[in-house]
């Protein structure tokens, strides 16, 4: 999963693992810390054995809740959607620039 925020006036991405996933919000692992209530955006890249292609989802949100996991295990993050998630068609993931999902 790939997480976009704003940090210092600049947008930072962090590759998270997400760790359980609803509608309405997801809990994801990540290596890096995000401040409580830092606004994200995220897509999130769903592939199945069986799969032909993968299925890629989009939302926003904010954090709501950060937990340290451990020494060495990174971060829980808690993060609730502002709208529901949604499924980005296939051919826009592949052509949208970086910069425009900011």
């Amino acid at each position: 999963m790939l997480l976009k925020f704003q940090f210092d006036g600049s947008t930072a991405e962090v590759k998270t693992f997400t760790e359980n996933a609803s509608i309405c919000g997801l809990l994801v692992r990540s290596s890096s810390m995000i401040p409580q209530h830092t606004p994200v955006t995220f897509i999130i890249s769903i592939q199945g054995e069986q799969a032909i292609h993968p299925i890629y989802l989009a939302g926003q949100g904010h954090v709501v809740r950060v937990e340290c996991s451990g020494a060495d295990t990174g971060f829980a993050i808690a993060i609730c959607c502002e709208m529901p998630i949604t499924q980005l068609d296939e051919y826009l993931f592949e052509t949208r620039n970086a910069e425009d999902f900011a």
